[in-house]
């Protein structure tokens, strides 16, 4: 691992948009492992199994070769460009790993890690130094504390959800997806692949550092992959920007279907716990909804009503288990 030089004043122009983020060739796995009982194992296995188009680099400094394809022991002896990184090293290596990224010029390090900003103020504090030091070098930063992402039209399998190992092919569609929850985007995926229900792109935004949910929220307003968007949120960062998203969202003819936490005040306690969320009033987020047209649901709902707008199939509506009135492609699920 390197010792790159850090300014904290210093930010630098990203080296790629999230849409390069979500399109990329060359991935690196730091962490890398031929258990499947790690989650470096797991996903090396995953992205084995659902192969992109690009180099896939398994990153272990005791390994030579992990699962058929050479490992290298670090960033830096990646053969070719790396666009983007996903760590599951320990926490204590993670600074280390965010130094590798900015010297391989890597573009997006996805940070499936936990242990930061969710444990309390010393997690927070080093969750801020990371991600100064991430932008210092162009660097953005998805997470930590997530649990990755999934392009199935770009055939990219960034997850550790266990759903990923349990389908022949990747579950293409229609519904794009940003969670503040990894597991409950696994469950999600997980309950589509059992209706039906085709996915675009997927994201788990985890503790929202850096790119947070509103990022991804423009990027499926603007992917003619995705026709109708879910989310689950625990906390907004920006509510003027996620309403004027609400808005794009409404002029672009795509629906939003949201599902929220920390309606009450132990949900908005366990929502901050969970992924270091602040989360805002319902009734307000409530009305917001309302005015530009977004579906309020509960979390087991969302996918389900996200399958009705997509569906030209009437017959799929009867799977998705929520008791719905067919009335123009809208269901009463809620």
């Amino acid at each position: 691992m390197s010792s790159t030089a850090f300014n904290p004043a210093a930010t630098v122009k990203p080296n790629q948009t999230v849409r390069e983020i979500l399109h990329p060739t060359g991935v690196a796995i730091v962490g890398a492992s031929d258990s499947d009982e790690k989650w470096g194992g797991r996903l090396l296995r995953y992205m084995l199994k659902h192969r992109h188009n690009g180099p896939l680099y398994p990153i272990n400094a005791k390994a030579t070769e992990l699962m058929g394809l050479p490992a290298y022991q670090s960033l830096k002896d990646c053969p070719g460009a790396v666009d983007l990184a996903i760590l599951l090293v320990p926490r204590h290596h993670i600074r280390a790993a965010i130094e590798d990224c900015i010297e391989k010029k890597v573009g997006c390090a996805l940070c499936i890690t936990a242990g930061f900003a969710e444990t309390g103020p010393q997690g927070r504090a080093d969750e801020e130094e990371l991600v100064a030091l991430a932008r210092s070098g162009g660097v953005r930063l998805i997470g930590p504390n997530c649990m990755g992402l999934l392009n199935t039209h770009h055939n990219l399998c960034a997850t550790t959800g266990v759903v990923m190992g349990n389908v022949d092919r990747l579950p293409a569609g229609g519904i794009g997806m940003a969670s503040q929850s990894g597991a409950l985007m696994g469950a999600m995926i997980s309950r589509g692949v059992d209706i039906g229900a085709g996915f675009s792109s997927t994201i788990s935004v985890g503790n929202q550092a850096d790119l947070d949910l509103n990022d991804f929220f423009e990027y499926l307003i603007d992917d003619p992959k995705t026709e109708v968007i879910t989310l689950y949120i625990e906390g907004i960062k920006d509510p003027q920007r996620f309403t004027a998203l609400l808005e794009r969202a409404a002029a672009a003819g795509k629906p939003v279907c949201v599902a929220k936490s920390g309606r009450s005040e132990a949900g908005a306690r366990a929502a901050a716990s969970h992924t270091a969320s602040l989360a805002g009033a319902w009734p307000s987020f409530e009305a917001t909804c309302r005015r530009w047209g977004c579906t309020s649901l509960r979390p087991s709902t969302t996918c389900c009503k996200a399958h009705c707008y997509c569906s030209e199939e009437k017959t799929h509506l009867q799977q998705c288990g929520c008791l719905f009135r067919l009335r123009r492609r809208r269901c009463t699920a809620r």
